[in-house]
């Protein structure tokens, strides 16, 4: 009788084992299954789903100024290379003037 018992313990240990087996096998199988499918995702061509809104882009005018106003474009490049200029105009100044009281920092009067 205990031979008995050894041997229905084993063999549920043995039914469990395989069930565990089983499921991580299933595991792994859904997984690599899952990673196959996202990266074959995305390298697919990409369509909208639904509706296509191609109508709404090709039905909007044309942008214009209101009429009797004229439309003027401003150069702004120029504006900043200006600025430019002006800003570096006045580093200059500052570099010199702070070369000027070089001398006198430090000195005790």
């Amino acid at each position: 009788q205990n031979n008995k018992d050894n041997g229905d313990t084993s063999r549920e240990n043995l039914r469990k084992r395989d069930q565990r087996v089983i499921t991580s096998t299933m595991l792994y199988r859904s997984t690599a299954f899952l990673t196959c499918v996202a990266v074959a995702s995305a390298f697919a061509p990409q369509r909208p789903f639904g509706v296509e809104k191609r109508t709404s882009l090709f039905s909007e005018p044309a942008w214009a100024p209101p009429a009797g106003e004229k439309w003027e474009t401003t150069d702004y490049n120029a504006e900043f290379k200006k600025l430019q200029e002006e800003a570096e105009s006045r580093l200059d100044n500052k570099i010199e003037e702070l070369i000027k009281n070089l001398e006198n920092v430090g000195k005790k009067k």
